[in-house]
C-alpha cells in the first residue's frame, strides 16, 4: 500500500467570522490538518478594575491546512457558493496551488511557538527593591517596595504600609506599575 503524502497550503478568507469558516473546514479536514494559530493578549482595564484576556488571529486572515491527493475534493468545498471568498494561495507567476515548503511550515510552526512562551511569560519593568503603585484590589493606589516574585503563578509581593506598619501584600504581576 502506498503512503499518501500530505503537504501545507495556505487559504485567504477575508471574512469577520473566520472561526466558523475554520470550524467548518475542521470538520471536513480534521483537526490535525487545520492550522490556525490565535495569540492571547491580557490588558489591565482601568476602568473595570480587571484584566481583559482578548484573542486575537495570529496570523490574520491565514488558514493553513494539510492536503494530500485524495483531499482535492476539498477545492469544491471551499469553492462552492457559501465559501466561495475563500482563495488558496499561489506563488506568484503560478497558476497551481504551490504547497509550503518544509523551511516555510517550520518558520511558522516556530513563531507560533515563540508567540505562545511570550503570553506565558510576563516581561515587566520593575525589580525587587523597586518604589511601585498597586493599581488593582483591596490595595488599590498603595505605594510600596516590591519584596519577592513568583514567575510560576505570576504574582509579586509589595510591601506597604498600613496603620503605620509594614505588610506584605501579594497581587498580579500586571497589577503592579513602577512609581519614578
Amino acid at each position: 500500500m502506498e503512503i499518501e503524502h500530505k503537504y501545507w497550503y495556505v487559504l485567504h478568507a477575508p471574512d469577520t467570522k473566520i472561526q466558523d469558516l475554520v470550524r467548518k473546514i475542521k470538520t471536513v479536514l480534521g483537526d490535525e490538518n487545520v492550522l490556525f494559530p490565535i495569540a492571547i493578549d491580557r490588558k489591565l482595564n482601568r476602568r473595570r478594575n480587571l484584566f481583559v484576556e482578548k484573542e486575537f488571529p495570529l496570523f490574520y486572515n491565514y488558514i493553513f491546512v494539510k492536503l494530500g491527493e485524495c483531499d482535492r475534493g476539498v477545492e469544491e468545498f471551499l469553492q462552492s457558493s457559501v465559501n466561495s471568498h475563500i482563495k488558496i494561495l499561489c506563488r506568484s507567476g503560478e497558476e497551481k496551488w504551490a504547497p509550503l515548503s518544509n523551511e516555510e511550515i517550520s518558520k511558522i510552526k516556530n513563531t507560533i511557538m515563540e508567540v505562545k512562551q511570550d503570553s506565558m511569560t510576563f516581561k515587566c519593568d520593575y525589580d525587587i527593591g523597586d518604589r511601585v503603585k498597586i493599581l488593582l484590589g483591596p490595595f488599590k493606589f498603595f505605594n510600596g517596595v516590591v519584596a519577592d516574585f513568583n514567575k510560576n503563578k505570576r504574582t509579586v509581593s509589595v510591601n506597604v504600609f498600613i496603620f503605620g506598619r509594614e505588610t506584605s501584600v501579594d497581587t498580579d504581576m500586571e497589577a503592579v506599575e513602577k512609581v519614578e
